[in-house]
């Protein structure tokens, strides 16, 4: 298989939805049940790591492994409204095993209004068996 090496300002995407069978499904995975999260009567809030595993998606379809991860919440996603995750590549380390990557994380609603920023460093291993 040949490694492909992210370029600086390259710009990764990634949209979907989260429905409520899989906010409840996250709820019961990780414990979070805020009503806002599980309250059959309302429109459920998707948790903020849920919302943020987009960008993770991205990571993983490069198999990039996060060293470190900073992130602010900035506004409520809920049920069935599509957000967009973008990483983008902000520095491009070369070693002999491995890349070592900075990107800067971003996730927005269908309207284009950010709802989380954020930045992540780490690695992608090469030539390993």
């Amino acid at each position: 298989m040949v490694q492909l090496i992210p370029k600086l300002d390259e710009v990764f995407e990634y949209s979907r939805m989260f429905t409520r069978e899989e906010i409840l499904a996250f709820a019961n995975i990780t414990g979070d049940r805020g009503d806002h999260h599980v309250n059959p009567a309302k429109r459920v809030m998707a948790q903020g790591l849920l919302v943020a595993s987009i960008v993770t998606k991205l990571g993983g379809d490069m198999n990039y492994v996060s060293r470190k991860i900073d992130m602010e919440f900035l506004l409520p996603v809920y049920q069935d409204e599509v957000v967009i995750g973008r990483m983008t590549v902000t520095n491009v380390l070369l070693r002999e095993s491995r890349i070592k990557l900075s990107m800067k994380c971003e996730v927005f609603d269908s309207a284009g209004k950010l709802v989380i920023r954020g930045s992540t460093t780490g690695q992608i291993w090469i030539n390993q068996n």
